[in-house]
C-alpha cells in the first residue's frame, strides 16, 4: 500500500471522526449509507488535511513558501497564486503531507467535542433535530406534539387507536421502529365509519401514580403504562385534543 493510500485512509478516518461526533454533521450523516457517507467523510477529511497543513506551515516558516518562491515567474496576482499552489502541493508530498494527515484524526475528535459545547443549549439542539428530519413527517409530527406537550393519537393496522404524550424525541441517528408513548387513553376505529371509540381512559389511575395517591398501586412508576408501538404499524397519526374529540362525538349522534 502506497503513502497515498495510507493518508487518503486516514483522512477518510478523520472525516469519519467529525461526521459521527459534531452534532450538526452527525445529524446529516446518520441515516445516510454506502458511498453518500463515504464522500462526506473524505470531503471532511481533505478539509482538516488542508487545515492542518496550513497550520503547520505557518508555524513552522514555511514549507509552504520557501517551495512556493521559485515557482513564481512574476509579481502578478495569478502567477502568484498558482506559484503559491505549486509550493503547497509540492510541500505535500514531504513529511507535511503525512504529519498533517495523522494530526487530521486528534483535530477531529478535539474539534467536535468543542463546537459541540455551542449545541448544548435545548434551543440548538431542538434546531438541528428539525432540520434533520425535515423530510420525515411521522418524526416532523412526533416533535411538534412533544414541543407543544399535545397529545397524539395514532391508529394501528389492527384498528386500535391510542392517544396520549409522547416520551421520546426522535433521534436521527437511530432508525424510527418504535413510538413510546405514555397513553391517556385506548379505544378502536369502528369498522365502516372509522369513527374513533375510546374505551379505556388511562387518566385516573395515572394521577394516582404520580401522586402516590393509592398505597395498592405504591409499587408502580409511570414508565410502567407507557406503550412501546412498532412504526410498522401506525396506519395514521394526528395531534388529538379531547374536548374536540367529546364535541365531534357528540354532533355525530348515537
Amino acid at each position: 500500500m502506497t503513502t497515498a493510500v495510507v493518508l487518503l485512509v486516514i483522512a477518510l478516518i478523520s472525516g469519519y471522526c467529525l461526521c459521527t461526533r459534531f452534532l450538526p454533521l452527525r445529524y446529516l450523516s446518520a441515516r445516510e449509507s454506502g458511498y453518500r457517507l463515504y464522500f462526506r467523510a473524505a470531503y471532511w477529511g481533505l478539509v482538516q488535511v488542508f487545515a492542518v497543513s496550513l497550520l503547520l506551515s505557518i508555524l513552522f516558516r514555511g514549507f509552504l513558501l520557501e517551495a512556493a518562491v521559485p515557482a513564481v515567474p512574476s509579481s502578478t496576482y495569478l502567477q502568484a497564486a498558482y506559484g503559491l499552489l505549486t509550493g503547497y502541493m509540492k510541500s505535500m508530498q514531504g513529511p507535511l503531507g503525512e504529519l498533517s494527515a495523522v494530526l487530521s484524526v486528534p483535530l477531529a475528535l478535539l474539534l467536535s467535542a468543542g463546537l459541540n459545547l455551542l449545541y448544548r443549549s435545548p434551543d440548538a439542539k431542538a434546531r438541528l433535530l428539525r432540520k434533520a428530519i425535515d423530510s420525515r413527517d411521522l418524526e416532523m409530527l412526533v416533535l411538534h406534539a412533544l414541543e407543544t406537550s399535545q397529545l397524539l393519537l395514532v391508529t394501528l393496522d389492527s384498528g386500535a387507536v391510542y392517544a396520549g404524550l409522547i416520551t421520546r424525541a426522535p433521534d436521527p441517528t437511530e432508525p424510527r421502529e418504535h413510538l413510546r408513548i405514555m397513553p391517556t387513553a385506548s379505544g378502536y376505529r369502528e369498522p365502516d365509519t372509522q369513527s374513533i371509540r375510546l374505551t379505556v381512559d388511562y387518566n385516573e389511575v395515572v394521577n394516582h401514580v404520580r401522586n402516590s395517591s393509592l398505597p395498592a398501586l405504591s409499587h408502580l412508576n409511570l414508565e410502567d403504562f407507557e406503550v412501546v408501538i412498532p412504526s410498522a404499524r401506525i396506519v395514521s397519526a394526528h395531534v388529538f385534543d379531547p374536548t374536540l374529540h367529546q364535541r365531534l362525538s357528540a354532533s355525530e349522534g348515537p
